[in-house]
């Protein structure tokens, strides 16, 4: 992969601040998280409610993946989907744990902030088909690993009681 100049990571703030304020990071998860999540989870086990959200989530970026020159590329949305799906896990995850959707926030708006950042240079390098392959396995993996440590219930973390020896 080429290398990101120092040039493009200046655009990380404003950017960040751009995903958060203006395309979707605060209004979106006022609407996934603040207010369907919890319904949601009135009646699934938070992983089910996660993917529900997830779903919607890929509907609504659907869209998006006819601009020129975006790294949610056509041939790229079957991978944007399954990355949708697990960063929702993620974000569920987020939000049942701090109980704040403040955080979430901030996920999503660093979630969002990169792609436009290195989406152009891997375009002209030629690596842009590979962006949301890689971008879905590594959130895939992450997402495994929280499932695996709190479980796909509610997807907060429960330590077990410590078990003590009789002597």
């Amino acid at each position: 992969f080429p290398v990101v100049g120092v040039d493009r990571w200046m655009l990380v703030i404003p950017f960040f601040m751009f995903n958060l304020l203006i395309f979707g990071a605060l209004g979106e998860e006022i609407g996934w998280r603040g207010y369907l999540l919890p319904r949601l989870q009135e009646n699934y086990s938070a992983v089910m409610a996660s993917l529900i959200i997830g779903g919607f989530w890929a509907f609504w970026l659907f869209p998006r993946t006819f601009v020129y020159g975006s790294a949610l590329a056509p041939g790229n949305y079957l991978w944007l989907v399954v990355e949708l799906l697990v960063v929702s896990i993620l974000l569920t995850w987020v939000s049942n744990s701090t109980g704040s959707l403040l955080l979430p926030i901030l996920f999503h708006a660093f979630y969002a902030t990169i792609p436009p950042i290195v989406a152009p240079i891997l375009e002209v390098s030629g690596h842009l088909p590979w962006y949301e392959q890689i971008n879905a396995t590594v959130y895939t993996n992450i997402t495994i690993i929280v499932l695996l440590i709190c479980g796909g219930k509610s997807l907060v973390y429960k330590p077990r009681p410590k078990r003590v020896r009789p002597e």
